[in-house]
Protein backbone atom coordinates (compact mmCIF):
# COMPACT_ATOMS: atom_id res chain seq x y z
CA UNK A 1 0.00 0.00 0.00
CA UNK A 2 1.19 2.99 -1.08
CA UNK A 3 1.09 6.14 1.67
CA UNK A 4 1.97 9.66 1.06
CA UNK A 5 3.44 12.25 3.70
CA UNK A 6 1.37 15.13 2.29
CA UNK A 7 -0.93 15.57 -0.45
CA UNK A 8 1.39 17.01 -2.72
CA UNK A 9 3.31 14.50 -2.54
CA UNK A 10 0.52 12.15 -3.56
CA UNK A 11 -0.34 14.18 -6.98
CA UNK A 12 3.43 14.43 -7.86
CA UNK A 13 3.21 10.67 -7.67
CA UNK A 14 -0.20 10.84 -10.09
CA UNK A 15 0.99 13.11 -12.46
CA UNK A 16 4.20 10.78 -12.89
CA UNK A 17 1.55 8.60 -13.76
CA UNK A 18 -0.27 10.03 -16.09
CA UNK A 19 2.65 11.28 -18.10
CA UNK A 20 3.89 7.93 -18.17
CA UNK A 21 1.06 5.67 -18.04
CA UNK A 22 -1.40 7.87 -19.25
CA UNK A 23 -3.26 9.45 -21.83
CA UNK A 24 -5.67 12.38 -22.05
CA UNK A 25 -8.02 12.03 -24.33
CA UNK A 26 -11.30 13.05 -25.14
CA UNK A 27 -14.94 10.93 -24.38
CA UNK A 28 -18.25 11.17 -25.55
CA UNK A 29 -19.11 11.28 -21.24
CA UNK A 30 -22.37 13.36 -20.88
CA UNK A 31 -23.79 15.47 -23.12
CA UNK A 32 -24.48 13.67 -26.34
CA UNK A 33 -22.60 14.71 -29.32
CA UNK A 34 -19.95 16.86 -27.23
CA UNK A 35 -16.61 15.59 -26.32
CA UNK A 36 -15.26 16.00 -22.88
CA UNK A 37 -11.27 15.71 -21.34
CA UNK A 38 -11.24 12.04 -19.45
CA UNK A 39 -7.94 10.49 -18.09
CA UNK A 40 -7.16 7.17 -18.61
CA UNK A 41 -4.34 5.06 -16.97
CA UNK A 42 -3.19 1.49 -18.35
CA UNK A 43 -0.89 -0.76 -16.97
CA UNK A 44 -0.74 -4.75 -16.42
CA UNK A 45 -0.10 -4.31 -12.48
CA UNK A 46 -3.69 -4.45 -10.56
CA UNK A 47 -2.26 -3.48 -7.30
CA UNK A 48 -1.09 -0.01 -8.74
CA UNK A 49 -4.29 0.65 -10.12
CA UNK A 50 -6.01 -0.05 -6.86
CA UNK A 51 -3.85 2.15 -5.19
CA UNK A 52 -4.46 4.81 -8.28
CA UNK A 53 -8.43 4.16 -7.65
CA UNK A 54 -7.76 4.94 -3.62
CA UNK A 55 -6.37 8.65 -4.13
CA UNK A 56 -7.67 9.67 -7.15
CA UNK A 57 -11.51 8.26 -6.89
CA UNK A 58 -11.46 6.67 -9.73
CA UNK A 59 -13.91 4.05 -10.43
CA UNK A 60 -13.00 0.70 -11.44
CA UNK A 61 -10.66 -1.25 -13.20
CA UNK A 62 -11.52 -2.51 -16.75
CA UNK A 63 -9.70 -5.09 -18.97
CA UNK A 64 -8.49 -4.68 -22.32
CA UNK A 65 -9.91 -7.48 -24.65
CA UNK A 66 -6.66 -9.10 -26.27
CA UNK A 67 -7.40 -10.62 -29.95
CA UNK A 68 -4.33 -12.52 -29.12
CA UNK A 69 -5.40 -14.19 -25.76
CA UNK A 70 -1.87 -14.22 -24.76
CA UNK A 71 -0.22 -16.22 -27.48
CA UNK A 72 2.55 -14.59 -27.89
CA UNK A 73 3.66 -13.28 -24.22
CA UNK A 74 1.46 -10.14 -24.01
CA UNK A 75 0.11 -9.80 -20.34
CA UNK A 76 -3.51 -8.56 -19.85
CA UNK A 77 -3.64 -4.77 -19.84
CA UNK A 78 -6.55 -3.44 -17.76
CA UNK A 79 -6.86 0.86 -17.05
CA UNK A 80 -8.43 3.20 -14.46
CA UNK A 81 -10.45 6.22 -16.08
CA UNK A 82 -11.73 9.35 -14.76
CA UNK A 83 -14.37 10.62 -17.37
CA UNK A 84 -16.96 12.79 -14.66
CA UNK A 85 -15.95 16.42 -15.70
CA UNK A 86 -16.11 17.32 -11.95
CA UNK A 87 -13.56 14.31 -11.08
CA UNK A 88 -11.24 14.97 -14.20
CA UNK A 89 -11.15 18.87 -13.17
CA UNK A 90 -10.37 17.69 -9.99
CA UNK A 91 -7.24 15.46 -10.93
CA UNK A 92 -6.15 17.72 -13.66
CA UNK A 93 -6.14 20.71 -11.49
CA UNK A 94 -4.09 18.47 -8.68
CA UNK A 95 -1.57 17.22 -11.00
CA UNK A 96 -1.04 20.14 -13.75
CA UNK A 97 1.86 21.86 -11.49
CA UNK A 98 3.74 18.23 -12.11
CA UNK A 99 2.51 17.52 -15.38
CA UNK A 100 5.41 17.47 -17.95
CA UNK A 101 4.40 15.65 -21.26
CA UNK A 102 0.84 16.31 -20.75
CA UNK A 103 0.81 19.66 -19.31
CA UNK A 104 0.06 21.61 -22.25
CA UNK A 105 -3.33 19.47 -23.11
CA UNK A 106 -3.89 19.72 -18.97
CA UNK A 107 -4.24 23.12 -19.73
CA UNK A 108 -6.64 23.44 -22.32
CA UNK A 109 -9.04 20.95 -20.58
CA UNK A 110 -8.37 23.05 -17.16
CA UNK A 111 -9.57 26.27 -18.88
CA UNK A 112 -12.83 24.30 -20.40
CA UNK A 113 -13.90 22.78 -17.61
CA UNK A 114 -13.77 25.63 -15.30
CA UNK A 115 -15.70 27.68 -17.78
CA UNK A 116 -18.83 25.07 -18.10
CA UNK A 117 -18.50 23.53 -14.88
CA UNK A 118 -20.00 25.88 -11.48
CA UNK A 119 -18.88 25.14 -8.06
CA UNK A 120 -20.79 22.76 -7.86
CA UNK A 121 -19.28 20.09 -10.35
CA UNK A 122 -22.56 20.50 -12.73
CA UNK A 123 -22.24 21.90 -16.28
CA UNK A 124 -23.83 25.45 -16.40
CA UNK A 125 -26.94 26.49 -17.55
CA UNK A 126 -25.64 28.93 -20.11
CA UNK A 127 -28.00 27.56 -22.93
CA UNK A 128 -26.82 24.62 -25.24
CA UNK A 129 -25.85 27.16 -28.73
CA UNK A 130 -22.94 28.74 -26.03
CA UNK A 131 -22.62 25.17 -24.59
CA UNK A 132 -21.44 24.40 -28.19
CA UNK A 133 -19.48 27.16 -29.58
CA UNK A 134 -17.35 26.51 -26.05
CA UNK A 135 -16.84 22.67 -27.04
CA UNK A 136 -15.88 23.54 -30.21
CA UNK A 137 -13.25 26.26 -29.37
CA UNK A 138 -12.35 23.72 -26.91
CA UNK A 139 -11.99 20.60 -29.10
CA UNK A 140 -10.08 22.77 -31.94
CA UNK A 141 -7.47 23.91 -29.14
CA UNK A 142 -7.18 20.40 -27.89
CA UNK A 143 -6.71 18.94 -31.01
CA UNK A 144 -3.75 21.06 -32.46
CA UNK A 145 -1.82 20.08 -29.31
CA UNK A 146 0.79 16.97 -29.95
CA UNK A 147 -0.26 14.27 -27.44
Amino acid sequence: MVEFQTEREKWAWVAALIDGEGTLTLSRAGSPGLLHPCIRITNTNLELLEEIKRHTGMKGIFYYRRRDHGRFGHKAQAFVEARGLRLVLSILKNTLPFLIVKRWRAEVAVEYLESIVDWRGFIRDNGIEAYRRLNEEFLEKFRRIAP
